[in-house]
């Protein structure tokens, strides 16, 4: 589906719509991020779900087909993933009555960008020349922990929260890169060789 500059500025009173019914629930839960969480895999689930079916996707696009029947089409996804929140089920049929259920592809994304950033989330990837152990990639995640904590100013009622994916590349030949969103730390036995080599080549040749 087109995303253009129309169809966002449509989608966003929406997105935000969700986003306070969410943050409402997480104030009267005593300031839980569960409530986010659990939100936040609804939502990627029913994304998910509709951009992997063209068949569910055409049928909440059409026009033709009748609130009644895309309500049950709905449902149907909600069964397939088990204790969906209520909020989650509410805000989709609330879209098929005010006739947006078509922006629905424009709307989540936007929630979930609003979501994570209230949240902190920092994406961090870690690349090492062979798989780590399950041992070694919690000692990692440990240290990014220190590592991210120390960079932002941790609010008393949420501490960000990190989300690690794990990569290989064996052209590192040993040690790990981390990519901590724009930030790049190269901690790789590659990077060291050069820079023995850079250092070597200065000594003998300058």
């Amino acid at each position: 589906m087109a995303n253009t500059n129309f169809d966002t500025e449509i989608a966003n009173p929406y997105a935000e719509a969700l986003f306070n019914s969410t943050l409402e629930l997480y104030i009267k839960e005593n300031y839980n991020n569960k409530i986010f969480f659990e939100t936040l895999l609804d939502v990627e689930y029913i994304l998910k779900l509709i951009n992997s079916s063209s068949v569910i996707e055409n049928c909440l696009m059409e026009a033709n087909i009748n609130d009644v029947d895309k309500k049950i089409i709905l449902e149907t996804c909600f069964s397939s993933r088990n204790n969906i929140y209520s909020i989650t089920k509410d805000f989709l049929i609330y879209l098929v009555n005010k006739k947006r259920i078509e922006s629905i592809q424009i709307i989540l994304p936007i929630f979930i960008k609003k979501a994570e950033d209230f949240l902190s989330i920092q994406f961090v990837e870690v690349c090492s020349s062979s798989e780590l152990t399950y041992s070694q990639q919690q000692r990692v995640f440990e240290n990014l922990k220190s590592l991210v904590y120390s960079e932002l100013l941790v609010s008393q009622i949420y501490s960000p929260q990190i989300s690690v994916k794990f990569t290989i590349d064996p052209n590192l030949l040993g040690g790990f890169t981390v990519k901590i969103n724009s930030k790049f730390i190269d901690l790789s036995l590659r990077k060291k060789l050069q820079f023995l080599s850079e250092e070597m080549e200065k000594r003998w040749f300058e």
